[in-house]
């Protein structure tokens, strides 16, 4: 799974092992990348929501004026994937719950 924040411009990546990373995008060279290790609990959240997402894209609608949206990409398959357009005000809470346990980056 992949998340593309808009403000501040980041991105998270949630490796099928759990290893996540939380860095700029797009990639900076030497930029600082935060590392986590999801739960597995966590881990079978997000299984259940690509699982979920695979078999029928959400729809969420336009965002607010001026609202930023993440962009979400799931793996469904050997070759296929979805990218999902979510107003912040209207994320699921295992996304916004992601947010909480990747922080971002330190500063250089």
């Amino acid at each position: 799974m992949i998340i593309r924040l808009s403000r501040p411009s980041q991105q998270i990546i949630v490796s099928e092992d759990g290893n996540t990373s939380r860095a700029s995008y797009p990639p900076v060279q030497n930029a600082p990348v935060a590392w986590v290790r999801l739960s597995r609990a966590t881990q079978s959240d997000l299984d259940a929501l690509r699982n979920q997402w695979c078999a029928l894209r959400p729809q969420f609608g336009p965002p607010k004026p001026d609202e930023p949206v993440y962009e979400v990409g799931v793996r469904c398959g050997e070759f296929g994937s979805e990218v999902v357009a979510i107003p912040i005000s209207r994320a699921p809470v295992i996304i916004t719950n992601l947010l909480e346990q990747v922080p971002p980056p330190a500063t250089q």
